[in-house]
């Protein structure tokens, strides 16, 4: 299952890079979506301006279990080391 968890975050975050999935905006904060028996969140915080923090998270339901990355957007979608 952890694995499986790795794949879905690893999906999710390149759909983000890739542009097919949108950053959450600064008033939404966050989407959840439900892969049962996965929880995904994504999670967007402005670190600097023009710099986002995406953190894509994948719970386990019925386990304590969580996967995250992390990577950071600039103002034009390009993801960058910080």
């Amino acid at each position: 299952m952890v694995s499986v968890a790795d794949r879905i975050a690893e999906e999710k975050m390149e759909e983000l890079r890739g542009g097919i999935r949108q950053i959450p905006g600064p008033h939404d904060y966050s989407d959840t979506i439900l892969e049962k028996p996965y929880t995904v969140t994504i999670a967007a915080t402005s670190v600097e301006p023009a710099l986002t923090q995406v953190t894509v998270t994948v719970s386990i339901k019925g386990t304590n279990t969580t996967r995250s990355l992390v990577t950071y957007f600039t103002e034009d979608g390009l993801t960058k080391t910080k």
